[in-house]
């Protein structure tokens, strides 16, 4: 027979009196995944992982929502594992399973059947179950199956066909064909296939937004990166984090906009303020491991983190020091505070090994802003100790401006200068009560960005029936 078109070949399983004339999912399909084998890692079928297996089945279900000449308003739910068998259409579950111990004969013969979708309608409803040939066939799950393999993702495509009320068709290249000849071709719907399921599972869908354009393009009244379609479109992303640039042009430059939240460079975030010449004690103990990698060093630091935040108002010589440490808490100097974090990538120096105490000396710039942090060794935490010498900073933290060092005790001159902060040392608002410094506000965290995807705001759902059987002129599969 010669097909004028290819949409003309679908065949739907069950008519019905309904808008689309035809059995269907009402709501969405939910699935679940028998656990047939008992003991080991692999529950569901014997040569492939779990997650292989819920994979191939969930990927032979997507192809059915997304066709690409249509919005299909099919969908399906994957709900996880059961005790149920595929045989079952009136348990109101609807297992896939994998049989390796015997086939049943009454499902076709047992080297040219390769699965059984049982589907069943309650009025216009669907409900279904899969069972998968494990007996005759070796599944897999590569990109390039072997010879005598069989790709269970394209057997899944094709028996979701089933699944979601599609009869087979007589157009050789399509995923409802009637026999497989092996690869990964009913990966993909052809023409005819989308045609059923665009029958079967009809929605309006609008245009695309393009996020760089300055049009709204899918009439929403939200434009490109205002429009929550483009949250993740690479051109309303904040792509580098710490290079001081509002790279997607939303006015929010590194660690502030959302983007970079849970970036490396904007995790490790200064807590307190260490004022200089001012010895505090705190701990790591309870705190959160952010950084597992500084750039400066050659090893990995697991345990939890404590991070200070120092200005120094001279330029010159500083000085950290680290002291009564109980365990290998290392010592690290970044310079990119001024971006909010303290950026692993911008580190300057490191610690050394144990618990001998950390000191550190560099060259800083007037006004700058650095952060100092002391991070642990394979997961160590600890009690500390540290100290900062600036330059141009007499005890209790007062800078020097004056050449001669105005040491006569001018209470007014010291008092008006004296800006380092050690009027409210017990206001500690990182919560870490060994802190007896004033550690200032915690930088403030941005909370994750609402991701939103611009497909079509379909759903769906599914069913079918059928078997698929292998032509013996296509035997290609091994018996196991």
């Amino acid at each position: 027979m010669f097909w004028l078109s290819a949409a003309w070949a679908y065949s739907p399983l069950f008519t019905c009196n309904n808008t689309v004339g035809y059995a269907v999912w009402t709501t969405d399909s939910h699935w679940r995944v028998e656990n047939a084998i008992t003991g080991g890692a692999r529950h569901h079928y014997s040569l492939l992982d779990d997650q292989a297996v819920v994979d191939a089945l969930t990927g032979g279900f997507e192809v059915w929502e997304d066709p690409v000449s249509c919005c299909s308003s099919f969908r399906h739910v994957y709900d996880g594992t059961t005790s149920a068998t595929g045989y079952n259409t009136n348990d109101s579950i609807n297992a896939i399973s994998f049989e390796e111990g015997s086939w049943d004969p009454a499902n076709g013969s047992v080297n040219v059947t390769i699965a059984v979708t049982y589907t069943g309608a309650f009025g216009c409803s669907l409900h279904a179950d899969q069972i998968y040939n494990g007996v005759g066939f070796d599944f897999t799950t590569t990109n390039s199956p072997g010879f005598g393999d069989t790709d269970l993702q394209s057997i899944a495509a094709h028996e979701h066909g089933h699944w979601l009320g599609l009869g087979h068709t007589p157009i050789n290249g399509s995923t409802m064909f009637a026999s497989y000849g092996g690869g990964i071709g009913p990966r993909s719907l052809g023409s005819d296939d989308e045609a059923g399921v665009c029958a079967l599972y009809p929605d309006t869908c609008g245009p695309d937004e393009i996020c760089d354009d300055g049009i709204d393009n899918d009439f929403d009244g939200d434009f490109d990166c205002d429009d929550l379609d483009c949250a993740d479109d690479g051109a309303c992303l904040e792509l580098q984090c710490s290079d001081g640039f509002d790279d997607d042009g939303d006015q929010l430059v590194d660690c502030a906009d959302p983007d970079c939240a849970g970036q490396p460079a904007c995790v490790c975030a200064a807590t307190s303020v260490l004022p200089c010449d001012t010895t505090v004690t705190g701990t790591t103990v309870g705190g959160v491991n952010t950084v597992q990698q500084w750039a400066c060093a050659n090893w990995t630091t697991t345990g939890p983190e404590k991070t200070y935040e120092v200005t120094f108002p001279q330029a010159g010589t500083a000085t950290v020091t680290v002291s009564n440490l109980g365990a290998d808490l290392d010592l690290f100097i970044t310079d990119d505070a001024n971006a909010g974090s303290c950026n692993p990538n911008f580190c300057i120096s490191q610690g050394s090994p144990g618990t001998s105490d950390e000191v550190r000396t560099f060259t800083i710039d007037a006004g700058e802003t650095i952060a100092v942090v002391l991070d642990g060794f394979q997961g160590a935490s600890s009690d500390f100790t540290i100290h900062v010498d600036c330059p141009g900073v007499t005890s209790g933290g007062d800078a020097d401006t004056d050449a001669d060092a105005d040491s006569d005790a001018d209470a007014d001159a010291d008092a008006d200068s004296d800006a380092d902060a050690d009027t409210d040392t017990d206001s500690d608002t990182d919560a870490d009560p060994t802190d007896t410094a004033d550690p200032g506000p915690p930088a403030p965290q941005e909370p994750l960005p609402t991701i939103s995807g611009e497909l079509c705001g379909c759903r769906s759902t599914r069913g079918g029936a059928g078997l698929l059987a292998l032509l013996p002129a296509l035997l290609v599969l091994r018996r196991r």
